[in-house]
């Protein structure tokens, strides 16, 4: 709406004065209207939603990255298995992992701890002592395991609240009854596969350490720090993360260490490396994908070579079973 009075109108109430112009730049003057309330709030949120939808989905998304879907779009098999927890589609995944790599109950413990507030307490009063206390349970592959390091402390000091209060540790989120299914602790793959276990799930949060120093979120190579409350006392080449948070900085929460062949093994769909950007990370994984290629190929000359072996010698052994006969 535009403040310039009408000349010609305002002339009326002057007695018809002359008009004086001076010729002068124009400036467009844009109109705008206010759009009408709603008058059916659900009706508008129905039309929002439909709206939303009436687009065509990219393909890949994230039920055909999590295997949950065909190629014709029907469920698979895993798919109806995931459709089965009343969870997040990547929560669910990892569950039904966990039970391949035998430790069940170690990833419901760090979903559960997940799920509710922060497990470490950190007051203004006491931030040194509480930073402390925290490092005591660290563990040197990252934040997911050292969760997993607080709840067995809890469990050992018999779910002890003073514990809980010395450590400040939040005893809420401590508090839940899981059933047990789990790897032995001695095994050396304990902490591998719960790892792998949480990859299977969150394989599409990763971040990779750059050769220039600037750490790049997988795929869509966007710059980011590890937040300051992580426990990794160093910079790790491969890390995934449950939380990409906004503030001054781009940080990356709760993160754990990781090696970049589980990606290609885990989520070989998801790292197809023709709709990966150029950087140091599509390198190492198009690397890491030749070499598991050659060694598959090296694998099957192994066992054809062993085959014609074995047929070789049934042959030669039918032959002589033939030549005897005969004579």
């Amino acid at each position: 709406m535009s403040a310039t009075l009408d000349a010609g109108k305002f002339q009326i109430y002057f007695d018809n004065c002359p008009l004086l112009t001076i010729p002068s730049h124009t400036h467009p003057v844009e109109i705008f209207y206010t759009p009408e309330p709603e008058r059916d709030y659900l009706e508008a949120a129905i039309r929002t939603v439909i709206q939303i939808h009436m687009g065509e989905e990219e393909e890949g998304d994230l039920l055909n990255y999590l295997a949950a879907l065909n190629d014709d779009g029907d469920l698979t098999e895993l798919g109806s298995l995931m459709a089965e927890f009343p969870l997040d589609l990547q929560l669910a995944k990892i569950f039904i992992a966990s039970c391949d790599y035998n430790c069940s109950n170690e990833i419901l413990s760090i979903s559960a701890i997940l799920s509710v507030p922060q497990c470490f307490i950190r007051s203004t009063e006491a931030k040194k002592a509480a930073d402390k206390a925290k490092m005591r349970f660290a563990h040197t592959d990252g934040d997911h395991l050292t969760l997993l390091n607080v709840y067995h402390a809890f469990q050992q000091n018999h779910e002890s609240v003073q514990w809980c209060y010395h450590n400040f540790i939040n005893y809420r989120s401590l508090m839940f009854n899981l059933p047990r299914r789990s790897t032995d602790f001695t095994s050396k793959d304990y902490y591998s596969n719960i790892r792998k276990a949480l990859v299977s799930g969150y394989f599409m949060q990763v971040a990779h350490l750059e050769r220039t120093g600037h750490c790049l979120t997988v795929k869509d190579n966007q710059v980011m720090q590890l937040h300051p409350a992580t426990v990794l006392d160093h910079k790790p080449e491969w890390v995934f993360y449950n939380e990409f948070v906004l503030t001054t900085k781009n940080y990356i929460r709760t993160c754990t260490d990781i090696k970049p062949e589980w990606l290609v093994k885990i989520a070989p769909q998801y790292y197809d490396m023709s709709n990966f950007p150029q950087c140091e990370a599509k390198w190492q994984l198009d690397c890491i994908i030749a070499k598991l290629q050659c060694d598959l190929q090296l694998h099957y000359r192994s066992v054809l070579t062993s085959i014609k072996s074995i047929y070789t010698l049934k042959k030669r052994n039918f032959i002589d079973e033939i030549k005897n006969i005969s004579e």
